[in-house]
């Protein structure tokens, strides 16, 4: 495997200082600024056309942006995991919770899957990981194939840090930094196995490490 993976069962804490809006904010954002946040959702819409979906799954929400915007779309219906029990909260005030064509889940992805099952599956299905799979708590990798096993989406799209370089691969200390790298080719090799495949890759401008936040549509194949 060239992929680093970075695995820490106490990367996401479940609550954080929850009078110490500071620290809460740091949890939060800890990955991206809001003009980046935003800028990965403003893509999300740009390259994923809601024809394609009648059903999504938003697997490591966050404060609900992407699941607000869902809604104010009308998209039949949404079901949004977040694990940090401040930014489920914030989801929580952003969407309300009692909307018919709404679900949320306090919960890790792992133990959400089952509870997302229960409802059924509206096709076509899709399902979004902005920012999840670089530092998820276990193997990602494990936890990509479970998803794709026990979901079985026809559209995914992911965003996370990735490379095609050799030499930021066999540089990059995973512990040190915080957060897994993905080599691009085992990442998509993964999807490959379960019939999925990109039909859109971006990236940033070049940057020194030849590491980027790479966005990727994948649809599966007919």
């Amino acid at each position: 495997m060239k992929s680093k993976l970075y695995i820490s069962c106490n990367s996401w804490v479940s609550s954080i200082a929850e009078d110490n809006p500071l620290i809460a904010d740091h949890q939060i954002l800890r990955w991206a600024d809001d003009n980046s946040i935003e800028s990965r959702i403003d893509h999300f819409f740009d390259v994923m056309a809601l024809s394609m979906s009648s059903h999504h799954i938003d697997l490591g929400a966050g404060t609900g942006r992407l699941v607000a915007r869902l809604l104010d779309r009308s998209l039949g219906f949404i079901q949004a995991v977040e694990f940090n029990k401040i930014a489920f909260e914030r989801m929580s005030r952003l969407v309300g919770s009692k909307r018919e064509n709404l679900i949320l889940y306090p919960s890790s992805i792992q133990d959400a899957l089952p509870l997302l099952s229960c409802y059924g599956y509206i096709r076509p299905l899709s399902l979004s990981l902005i920012g999840v799979l670089q530092n998820c708590q276990c193997n990602p990798f494990e936890l990509i194939d479970s998803i794709l096993v026990d979901l079985t989406p026809e559209y995914v799209y992911l965003t996370t840090k990735a490379t095609m370089s050799t030499d930021a691969i066999n540089s990059f200390d995973a512990e040190e930094e915080g957060h897994s790298l993905f080599w691009l080719p085992e990442l998509l090799d993964i999807f490959s196995q379960h019939s999925l495949f990109p039909v859109h890759i971006s990236q940033p401008p070049l940057q020194s490490t030849m590491c980027f936040n790479y966005r990727i549509l994948l649809s599966r194949a007919s």
